[in-house]
């Protein structure tokens, strides 16, 4: 329902706006979806952690495990996108389609949820929500709206690779690019210089969405990893020796259970 509120406060906000206020609707829509969707994405593992060592030291696949746990969160971002965009995009009224923007808010929603995870695996709940959020408070800040991508590379490499590792970022580019071609011929120069001035390429829209998916891929394999790594001596995984060891030392105190009654 908060989601569906915000949608409604941002089309409310932003009707009527132009080519070059559509970066600081990215900016804010980016805040608006990155920042829950991180603080969402802490809980599935966060809050499971002693239960995934325990079973993990009974032997289940670690892989399977996580696989089931993320793609149970996968209608969930969903939702939320949807949910986001439900009175959003009937308000602003883009000139996107509106698959474009299902599209671009669901692969940063679950791009964010995994970034949740990462912070939720690596440290206690109550300083993973301060550093979730401040992680992404920095990437939406290298949306590329202000500073543009090209005041970002005039700074330095660190800034070029992290702005390129922003999820905001890519979201803010999609968004734009799908927007601008939408704009009829005599608009032409403001479309160009306004794509110039931020550092944007008119025909970016499909290498923008298999960038997310990578992103999407990469931390969610990052996320794996800090699963199976962190806290490992807690996991005590046997080995298949020792599981049948195991078995049979279970088997005969059943054994010898029976032989007593």
């Amino acid at each position: 329902f908060g989601m569906i509120v915000l949608g409604a406060v941002f089309g409310v906000m932003f009707q009527g706006s132009t080519l070059e206020d559509l970066l600081i609707i990215n900016f804010l829509s980016s805040l608006a979806i990155c920042l829950p969707g991180g603080l969402f994405g802490l809980v599935p593992f966060g809050k499971t952690k002693t239960c995934f060592w325990r079973e993990s030291a009974s032997g289940i696949n670690r892989l399977s495990y996580f696989l089931a746990v993320a793609i149970v969160q996968v209608p969930l971002a969903l939702s939320l996108a949807l949910a986001f965009i439900t009175f959003y995009y009937a308000l602003l009224l883009p000139r996107a389609g509106v698959g474009v923007y299902v599209l671009i808010f669901f692969l940063t929603f679950v791009t964010s949820f995994s970034i949740g995870y990462c912070f939720s695996l690596m440290m206690s709940r109550e300083t993973a929500q301060l550093a979730v959020s401040a992680f992404i408070m920095f990437m939406v800040i290298l949306t590329g709206a202000d500073p543009t991508i090209c005041e970002l590379d005039k700074l330095g490499l660190p800034l070029t690779i992290l702005y390129n590792l922003s999820p905001p970022r890519w979201l803010n580019e999609g968004i734009f690019v799908k927007n601008a071609l939408k704009y009829p011929v005599i608009s032409t120069y403001l479309v160009r210089s306004t794509s110039i001035e931020h550092g944007f390429a008119l025909d970016t829209y499909n290498y923008v969405v298999f960038v997310l998916l990578v992103m999407l891929v990469s931390y969610h394999i990052l996320a794996f990893l800090l699963l199976i790594l962190v806290e490992r001596g807690q996991q005590n995984y046997p080995t298949k020796r020792e599981m049948i060891q195991k078995f049979i030392h279970q088997a005969r105190e059943k054994t010898a259970t029976l032989l007593k009654t």
